[in-house]
């Protein structure tokens, strides 16, 4: 009988130890069970909510530097309008003005240094904590183990990008049509270009280059690809009339212009980070090929070019606008006066995916050179 009561004690004791031993690996695989259900759960749900943030914040930094070509304060305002319009879990985020910073992006370097002196990017840090209808997101299983708040955060920066720009002006004895007296349309053509240039430089990016092409019957390069800006602008306002003679018998070579403008545009001096922008103006028809083979004379009332089939000038144009879109160059153009071919203009514009703009007159070139001056390019690189 103690023998078989000892065995008792023994198995009850072994039982005992087991169902311990059972409890424990319970709680350890619940503990892990749980654990593993916070990671996917809670997880993914924070997870979303940084998807969420991190979209606010690109959106809002890029709205924010798009800004800086106006003043830091539209840029800041800019910054919170676009997060206000991005809403995390339904609401609308807030923005320290201490986490929203201006600055210097260095494409060299890739660095973003602080500073209120010229800048060209926008760094912004967007926090839950900082948005007390979003502070301390619900859990689902972390709570359990202890983890009760999370605090989500996502940065951006922005910068404006580089810019090639090239500069395609007609030079011909048209110029001085609407005016027998100065100004002459070529005379307004310069000032609307040289404030365009400065416009372009009143936000200075390394990397950022201009250059010039003027035509009539034939193109010229006259300024190649360069940072200096004031040897651009020089060259322009140094710019003459053709005056009718050899070389200048009247016909209008937009084709050959556009031929010279992308060769520089895809030059090795061309920067392959910069936008590629082709600005080009004339108040004519073309009425000859990149070659010198005439095209229709375009004459009013007899020949007026509206049609492009077997019209060669314009189809030249028309390939030549499809050669830059294929590099990548964006093309501006702008039908001064009322002898111009404007859908043809407007054609070759949207072919490359920019925009046409007309000018009755040349008192809106002004307004038109700092529309297209506006069109920087902004690039998220942060």
């Amino acid at each position: 009988m103690d023998l078989w009561m000892g065995t008792c004690r023994k198995s009850k004791t072994k039982l005992a130890d087991r169902r311990g031993a059972v409890i424990v690996t319970v709680a350890v695989v619940l503990a892990a069970l749980l654990g593993m259900a916070a990671l996917a759960v809670d997880g993914s749900y924070l997870m979303e909510i940084r998807s969420q943030m991190q979209n606010t914040a690109d959106a809002a930094a890029m709205a924010g530097v798009s800004g800086l070509s106006v003043s830091p304060t539209e840029a800041r305002a800019r910054a919170a309008d676009y997060a206000r319009r991005n809403p995390v879990l339904r609401q609308q985020p807030q923005i320290r003005q201490s986490e929203l910073m201006l600055g210097q992006w260095d494409y060299n370097t890739s660095r973003f240094t602080p500073t209120t002196g010229s800048p060209n990017g926008v760094r912004l840090t967007l926090r839950l904590s900082d948005t007390p209808e979003l502070a301390n997101p619900r859990l689902f299983f972390a709570p359990i183990l202890g983890f009760r708040t999370a605090d989500v955060f996502a940065t951006a920066t922005a910068s404006l990008g580089n810019r090639n720009v090239m500069l395609a002006l007609d030079r011909s004895n048209s110029m001085d049509d609407d005016n027998p007296n100065p100004p002459q349309p070529l005379t307004n053509m310069k000032i609307a270009a040289a404030r365009f240039l400065d416009q372009l430089q009143s936000f200075p990016i390394r990397g950022d280059r201009a250059g010039y092409v003027m035509y009539n019957e034939r193109a010229t390069l006259v300024n190649q690809l360069t940072e200096s800006y004031d040897n651009v602008q020089r060259s322009i306002q140094q710019t003459q009339l053709c005056t009718p003679g050899p070389g200048c018998t009247g016909h209008t070579n937009i084709a050959e212009a556009m031929d010279r403008t992308r060769r520089e545009l895809t030059s090795s001096r061309a920067s392959s980070r910069a936008l590629k922008v082709a600005v080009l103006l004339s108040d004519g028809k073309p009425n000859t090929t990149n070659g010198g083979v005439p095209g229709d004379q375009c004459i009013p009332g007899v020949s007026p070019c509206q049609t492009i089939p077997g019209n060669p000038a314009e189809q030249q144009c028309l390939d030549q606008a499809r050669q830059m879109r294929d590099r990548g160059i964006v093309l501006y153009t702008i039908s001064l006066g009322n002898d111009t071919n404007q859908p043809l203009m407007e054609m070759m514009a949207l072919a490359t995916g920019g925009e046409h703009f007309y000018a009755p007159s040349t008192d809106q070139l002004d307004g038109i050179f700092q529309q297209i001056s506006a069109r920087v390019p902004v690039v998220l690189v942060e």
